[in-house]
């Protein structure tokens, strides 16, 4: 079976059919060859060294049987065959089939069914990528189906955390009037990029700590502790924000974060009171805080003590998914309850 499929391949047939000329050409070549010499050898002999006559007549001999045999290499090869499996080597399918016509009937054979399965295995890969597309349309339309789920339960969260004043999230969009400040495309790049670090891409959150900043400058600025620097040189050497060293992050970029710096800095809309000066992640940075305590919580009552020994009475909170910040005001800072600008 093996010898039967390996006679039908062009590669090998191929090989077959070399080994074919150089055994006619060895067959023909080198008897012709041995025949010259004969005819050399017996002319000196007869002619010149008489001396060696005994040398030349077995150099004769041997020369002779040497073209004989080789001369019947095929026949011998056929007759020892046919002994050992009652078949000639010329009359295998390896022998015969190893001729030029048929070795390019096979090849344009082997090169169909190389086509076919090209064409097989293109149409399993289309396959595959529209399964792979398919699968990742199901997946993305169950990402959205989640974050929608989960927009409304924030929603939702925020509604029963408002608390009608006592408390929540919507306390943090106030509207207050603040100093303008003329920064450059560059610096509210930066900033917005120390937004979105601290809180996300929430509209309202961001906007409480755009307010903060300036809040943070104003008060540390009236007490000359700025060094002389420009708003955006002292949040982002301060050391007060965490999220200062992805000042350089291109990946925090976002064209909504950019939209709050401007209308909160450049524009002077602030959401937070001027003597708001702190605030923390929210639960995980307020001692004994867990995530419901905030509903309990009473602005301007209570009293908040975060990890970082700072404590201030409660201002409001912004909730996004299961994260916060909570703002609230120190003593130092209260003293600017009725202070628009410093």
């Amino acid at each position: 079976m093996f010898l039967s499929n390996i006679c039908r391949e062009s590669g090998f047939l191929s090989t077959m059919l070399f080994i074919k000329s150089i055994e006619i050409f060895v067959s023909i070549l080198i008897p012709l060859i041995l025949i010259v010499s004969l005819g050399f050898e017996i002319t000196t002999m007869v002619y010149g060294d008489v001396k060696n006559y005994h040398k030349h007549v077995r150099s004769i001999i041997l020369k002779t049987i040497a073209a004989v045999v080789i001369f019947f290499i095929p026949t011998i090869t056929n007759v020892t065959l046919s002994l050992v499996s009652q078949t000639k080597f010329s009359d295998t399918e390896c022998w015969t089939n190893a001729n030029t016509e048929t070795i390019e009937r096979y090849k344009a054979v082997e090169e169909a069914q190389a086509k076919l399965e090209e064409e097989k295995r293109v149409k399993e890969a289309k396959k595959a990528e529209e399964m792979r597309i398919a699968i990742e349309k199901t997946r993305e339309a169950a990402r959205k189906e989640n974050e929608k789920k989960a927009e409304e339960e924030r929603r939702r969260k925020q509604q029963e955390g408002a608390g009608g004043g006592s408390g929540g999230q919507n306390d943090c969009k106030g509207s207050y009037s603040g100093t303008k400040y003329n920064l450059s495309q560059y610096e509210i790049t930066g900033l917005a990029r120390m937004v979105t670090c601290e809180y996300g891409t929430d509209a309202n959150g961001m906007s409480a700590v755009a307010s903060h900043m300036a809040n943070l400058y104003e008060i540390r600025n009236h007490y000359g502790n700025t060094g002389g620097r420009s708003l955006y040189q002292y949040i982002t050497t301060c050391g007060w924000y965490a999220c200062a060293r992805k000042l350089g992050d291109a990946s925090y970029d976002n064209s909504q974060a950019q939209q709050v710096v401007r209308s909160v800095l450049v524009e002077g809309k602030r959401t937070l009171p001027l003597y708001i000066d702190e605030f923390d992640w929210y639960p995980h940075d307020i001692k004994g805080a867990t995530w419901e305590s905030y509903k309990s919580y009473t602005p301007h009552v209570t009293q908040l003590n975060n990890v970082y020994s700072s404590s201030g009475k409660y201002f409001c909170i912004t909730i996004s998914g299961h994260d916060g910040n909570v703002f609230f005001y120190t003593a130092t800072a209260e003293r600017y309850k009725n202070e628009k600008n410093l």
